[in-house]
């Protein structure tokens, strides 16, 4: 599975939402709006999305990962601004 950054996701039925306990010290230096935990072999992360360029202190271009102990930034963010409105998890297959 990949995470996906997409622009609006319009569902036809209620979505339970799937949460992980998280706190954190950190905060952003923008607005935080996307929310979704995914594992990527490493064990489950919180990933966010929203409009920052900064996060716990480490420079991240609209996107970030906390493993329940640091932020990291997703490589080099979103291009084109640093706006992601929703996050999901889709399987490629792979």
């Amino acid at each position: 599975m990949k995470l996906a950054v997409i622009g609006l996701l319009l569902l036809p039925t209620p979505v339970l939402a799937q949460c992980l306990e998280f706190s954190s010290p950190a905060s952003a230096n923008g607005e935080v709006r996307a929310f979704a935990t995914y594992d990527d072999g490493t064990g489950p992360a919180l990933y966010v999305g929203g409009q920052f360029t900064n996060i716990g202190g480490v420079p991240a271009n609209g996107i970030a990962k906390w493993n329940g102990t640091s932020w990291s930034a997703l490589g080099s963010g979103v291009s084109g601004g640093p706006r992601v409105r929703a996050l999901c998890v889709y399987d490629d297959g792979s």
